[in-house]
């Protein structure tokens, strides 16, 4: 598998832990309606919020592990 430093290993599972619970209640919106995935400002919302929650620090730090990890 993947080989995380001490550091990013926290990172991970503190980001991974915050976007797993928001992705689980925004599934639930989208499928009783609440929210709309055909709808563009509903979509935005959803990634922006996924964002804020640090979405393009886990791809950086799964990425430089898994570049590290397997070359």
């Amino acid at each position: 598998g993947i080989l995380f430093s001490a550091e990013e290993q926290v990172a991970i599972n503190e980001i991974s832990s915050n976007i797993k619970s928001y992705v689980k209640e925004a599934r639930a919106m989208f499928v009783s309606g609440v929210l709309d995935p055909n709808d563009d400002a509903d979509w935005q919302t959803y990634l922006d919020a996924l964002k804020s929650m640090g979405m393009d620090s886990y791809i950086y730090i799964a990425q430089t592990a898994y570049t590290r990890t397997f070359g």
